[in-house]
């Protein structure tokens, strides 16, 4: 045990066991939970990964609603942020995946009383804390958390299921058709008295949840869509969220102004750009797909349209200690593909990049470089994947094409 958890713990009312690094527990639990959230604010205090893989542990064993609720809370708050003081980047992604690692260890106790106990409010803010996180719970979970929604489904208002629509797009998963269909009557009901805000939310998660999933939302989306056109905001994230919902359901689109996306380059795609031309790949430069306002982070010189996305660490999400694509890069990715016709999109992540471009043999880097291209002309049009399995993945580990949506629906 770190020396300054262990001391500020004792501090708390808890005292060492008498087996080394063991702590011995008092009955009361609340002076853990409130040196664990202490512990979290202050930077000086964050000795070591390990420190935070000790503290989680003794607090995640606490049983009831209030403590698993506010430990969710604290630890979206200040690791779930990327401008959190507390953690630096690499950090946060080490101390995502344990904790999805470690949310079965603690998802019995939950589920066997708490959750249970849990209001409307506290079942959506759970599931804001997820999805803020990045971290899928398991599926018992999802099926214990549905059930509980279905129970209170009617003291929901279209506004409330806004916020978990949006939760659910953010991880990708597929919601049951009941969750859906009772969401679905929602909308038709109540959708003309929502704010503006709320229906963009709406917009924005049900298209991506229809995307990748089975369930057929365009109906839904499509009465949404119309209660925008009459009063259009300027707002430059709500009009993106109209134009790329009318692109995926071949809504009339009557946007009055162009969108432009942030053009910042990173020193990844120019380092593995100038290694795939090293390589001796030719590469198009300043290629814009009009149709989205995008300019794809690669696009190989070839007769036909090939694109290799560049995904850094906030692209994914965490299950088990595994990483997936989030709602988000899904839509994105399937929408470039529907968006030109016949195209190839590849989603390439930092880890593979960065082996390939770290590659300090030049005859290796070849091979590897040749080998990527090789793979994604001979592929069929349509959205790929490297194979994906922990963050920490090598290229030669992903040295094969999957489809996107393979492991999704």
């Amino acid at each position: 045990m770190v020396a300054g958890f262990s001391e500020a713990f004792q501090k708390a009312g808890v005292t060492q066991g008498p087996q080394k690094d063991k702590l011995r527990l008092p009955f009361r639990s609340a002076p853990i939970r409130d040196n664990f959230f202490y512990f979290l604010k202050l930077p000086e205090q964050f000795d070591s990964f390990e420190t935070f893989k000790d503290a989680w542990r003794y607090v995640s064993r606490q049983r009831d609603k209030e403590n698993l609720l506010s430990i969710l809370e604290n630890v979206t708050f200040h690791i779930g942020k990327e401008d959190t003081n507390v953690v630096n980047h690499d950090e946060r992604i080490d101390c995502l995946t344990f904790i999805s690692r470690n949310v079965r260890a603690w998802e019995g106790p939950f589920l066997s009383r708490a959750i249970r106990d849990c209001s409307k409010d506290e079942l959506l803010m759970v599931m804001g804390y997820f999805a803020e996180l990045g971290i899928r719970p398991t599926n018992n979970f999802m099926r214990e958390w549905y059930r509980n929604i279905r129970e209170k489904m009617s003291e929901f208002r279209c506004a409330d299921v806004q916020f978990a629509i949006r939760s659910i797009a953010r991880l990708a998963l597929t919601p049951p058709d009941k969750f859906m269909n009772r969401i679905t009557a929602l909308v038709k009901s109540e959708a003309p008295a929502l704010t503006e805000p709320r229906v963009h939310g709406l917009i924005w998660g049900m298209t991506i949840i229809d995307s990748y999933s089975r369930h057929n939302l365009k109906e839904s989306v499509k009465i949404l869509y119309e209660l925008t056109q009459n009063n259009r905001t300027d707002n430059t994230y709500a009009a993106r969220i109209r134009h790329n919902s009318a692109l995926w359901f071949d809504f009339s689109d009557q946007e009055t102004f162009l969108l432009h996306e942030n053009d910042k380059i990173s020193s990844s795609e120019i380092r593995l750009k100038k290694t795939l031309e090293a390589s001796g790949i030719k590469l198009k430069h300043d290629f814009v797909c009009r149709a989205l306002h995008h300019r794809p982070d690669i696009v190989l010189a070839e007769k036909k349209d090939i694109f290799i996305e560049l995904d850094g660490k906030d692209h994914f999400v965490f299950e088990d200690g595994r990483i997936y694509y989030d709602g988000p890069t899904l839509f994105q990715t399937q929408l470039l593909a529907k968006a030109v016709p016949g195209s190839i999109v590849l989603r390439l992540p930092y880890t593979a990049a960065e082996s390939l471009i770290n590659e300090e043999n030049f005859y290796h880097r070849d091979i590897m470089a040749n080998q990527l291209h090789e793979m994604v002309i001979k592929a069929e049009p349509g959205a790929y994947r490297l194979r994906a399995n922990t963050i920490d993945d090598n290229f030669t580990e992903r040295s094969a094409l999957f489809p996107l949506l393979k492991q999704y629906g």
